[in-house]
């Protein structure tokens, strides 16, 4: 089973089965203190591998429209709570950036979160993108279903073509537990 997953308290966390199906999906666990880690933890440590969103903190800045400090430090909380999670359960995992994933698989789309959420409902008919009590399709479950295909695919090609595996290891950081 592999895994992708979109950071933060409104991200998620998408399984494939090892042939690209559909494992199951679901919303970053949360509880009264945040992100429940150990949740995060049991989901992650039953896969083989899979990638994370890379992300950058963007504090206020020079008239710039930018996340405050405090959400930018909560956020590459997150960012670094999965990795520690994956490192613990001695995961291997990919850190993607998102113009990277986009570009290979919202191709021929604006690359927007309503883009993802459709690729993931057509890719994965039976997805679940409003669990719980939410009302609309979960961004999140969108972009975590769109990262676990890209890794799905560029493990495949690696499979298939090693000699690309130089390539891709210089545009996205490889790291393993």
């Amino acid at each position: 089973m592999i895994f992708g997953v979109d950071i933060g308290q409104r991200g998620a966390i998408v399984r494939l089965n090892d042939d690209g199906s559909l494992h199951d999906a679901h919303v970053m666990p949360l509880g009264y203190e945040g992100i429940q880690w150990h949740r995060v933890h049991e989901l992650l440590s039953e896969c083989s591998g899979g990638a994370i969103e890379w992300v950058n903190a963007m504090p206020s800045g020079a008239g710039k429209i930018r996340m405050p400090a405090t959400s930018a430090f909560s956020f590459g909380g997150s960012f670094e709570g999965v990795k520690a999670c994956l490192q613990i359960a001695r995961v291997p995992f990919v850190e993607i950036r998102a113009s990277s994933w986009k570009k290979k698989i919202l191709t021929g789309t604006d690359k927007s979160k309503d883009s993802a959420i459709e690729f993931a409902t057509t890719r994965f008919p039976g997805i679940n993108m409003t669990p719980g009590r939410i009302r609309k399709p979960h961004d999140g479950i969108g972009d975590a279903a769109c990262i676990a295909e890209w890794y799905y695919i560029t493990q495949r090609e690696k499979l298939l073509c090693p000699t690309k595996e130089k390539k891709c290891r210089r545009k996205n950081k490889t790291t393993s537990a």
